[in-house]
């Protein structure tokens, strides 16, 4: 194993940070303590990780009121493979005895070879770059002690009850915001009005980590709407998931490259972000099912370049294989393929936990391409598409998008008089406006936006309000 001693002192710390992000695969940040400013530090180098397809995971605390709710903005709203997550404990978790969180790891992974710098550095400015700091940076395989249990540290603290996934609860760093605001560090938690200010904060918490409990939880309902994109269900009741894409640039010498010429600077193996694809949905299915305690089974197999299988085995005594199992039997069965429908308990269900669902469906059965356009050269659009005889669901996607999003740029093709796919079209710049994000998959949120770049720039007047125009003509005059 290789060892380093790190400092603030002649930039080894920072230096390291971003040798370490060019180097790696995976990242994964454990710490405490973030600003925006620290993150400014090393910006562009976690902007170029990401967008050569890798995957980041941050973690930090909320409780101290020291972390800066512009980083989790960042990194709720940057493009690529990112999840952040926020520690909040106190008054929720009764079991615990109430010690601060204060973890400062920094995690990086390419295979099985592993880096990490342990020491006393947060992920602000001053930690980065100018206090006294003692870190230590640690490389060896993902097998050898001590690194093993540095990756058990992180799965173990990253899955606890009292993490906090960010994205599908914006009330949380809604209510954060607000108390930030009002309050320093300096007088976080001595005052008995930041203690009545708190309850607002720890009901929102306990909302979203109870939630998770539930039946109809983020976890389940995108797993819904990935057997709405590509489920198959035999005479047994076995589920299966097929993720099937085509050869991007087919034909050419760029064959098997995602790129797109004159939109995005986005070049990545298909292959390689295809796998990726699939491991995180595994992943993220396989840790549901650890939290609900089950004996059900996820597994995966690749049948070509580009598509892929994945199995899901449910306990005889499982719940969530109820949920599922009366999902499907609301739903049309073409010879094996659940053709889906839109129950209402989905329909009527809160805005995240129906973009949950819909992720699943788009991380299945999205198409980002400049072939979707308006005209020939109008305005680039995503799409979602539809199998036979999903009219009447793809329409119910359509209408909840204009009545719970006001989404105002949506073009409806139904299948059956084109004797092709139905597809729903979007305007890219009105999908990555939306609270909630709708992919899961890095490539594509890439791409996306990319595509809402491409078409704010050339056409601006698409998206001015009628008061905009007002004010143009106005100046104009």
């Amino acid at each position: 194993m290789v060892s380093q001693f790190l400092t603030t002192d002649n930039a080894t710390l920072k230096n390291s940070l971003l040798e370490l992000f060019g180097w790696a695969d995976e990242a994964y940040l454990v710490v405490a303590y973030a600003t925006y400013s620290g993150f400014q530090i090393i910006q562009d180098e976690v902007v170029s990780f990401l967008k050569n397809g890798h995957k980041l995971r941050v973690l930090f605390d909320i409780e101290k009121y020291i972390t800066d709710p512009m980083i989790l903005e960042e990194f709720l709203t940057i493009a690529g493979d990112v999840e952040c997550r926020v520690v909040f404990r106190s008054e929720v978790d009764e079991k615990n005895d109430f010690r601060t969180f204060h973890s400062k790891l920094y995690l990086f992974r390419t295979g099985d070879e592993v880096k990490a710098i342990v020491g006393s550095s947060n992920f602000t400015q001053s930690g980065i770059n100018s206090n006294i700091e003692s870190n230590l940076l640690v490389a060896g395989n993902a097998t050898d002690d001590p690194i093993n249990t540095i990756l058990r540290f992180y799965e173990t603290t990253w899955d606890a009850e009292y993490t906090i996934r960010l994205e599908e609860n914006l009330d949380v760093l809604a209510n954060y915001l607000e108390l930030y605001k009002k309050h320093s560090r300096h007088n976080a938690g001595l005052n008995e009005e930041l203690k009545n200010e708190l309850k607002e904060l720890n009901e929102s918490i306990v909302i979203a980590q109870g939630s998770l409990q539930e039946n109809l939880n983020t976890d389940s309902l995108y797993l819904l709407g990935l057997i709405s994109g590509g489920g198959f269900v035999d005479e047994e009741g076995h589920i299966s998931l097929r993720y099937e894409k085509g050869a991007y640039n087919k034909g050419t010498d760029q064959e098997g490259v995602i790129n797109i010429q004159g939109i995005s600077d986005v070049q990545l193996d298909q292959k390689k972000v295809l796998q990726r694809d699939v491991l995180g949905i595994v992943d993220r299915i396989g840790k549901m099912f650890k939290r609900f305690r089950t004996n059900d089974e996820i597994k995966h197999s690749q049948t070509s370049d580009y598509r892929y299988r994945i199995d899901i085995n449910f306990d005889q005594d499982s719940q969530l294989k109820v949920i599922v199992h009366d999902f499907i039997t609301q739903c049309a069965i073409n010879r094996t393929k659940v053709v889906p429908s839109l129950p209402d308990e989905i329909a009527s269900t809160t805005d995240s936990l129906f973009i949950s669902f819909l992720r699943g469906y788009a991380d299945i059965r999205s198409r980002i391409s400049p072939t979707d356009r308006i005209t020939n050269e109008g305005p680039l659009r995503v799409a979602l598409s539809f199998s036979k005889g999903a009219d009447s669901f793809a329409e119910e996607i359509k209408n909840q998008l204009q009545k719970r999003f006001q989404m105002r740029f949506i073009n409806y093709f139904p299948g059956e008089s084109r004797g092709r796919e139905t597809m729903l079209r979007l305007d890219p710049v009105e999908v990555q406006k939306l609270p909630y994000r709708l992919y899961s998959i890095n490539w594509k949120r890439l791409l996306l936006k990319d595509f809402a770049a491409y078409n704010t720039e050339n056409y601006r007047e698409r998206y001015l309000t009628d008061e905009d125009k007002g004010q143009i003509n106005l100046l104009e005059e």
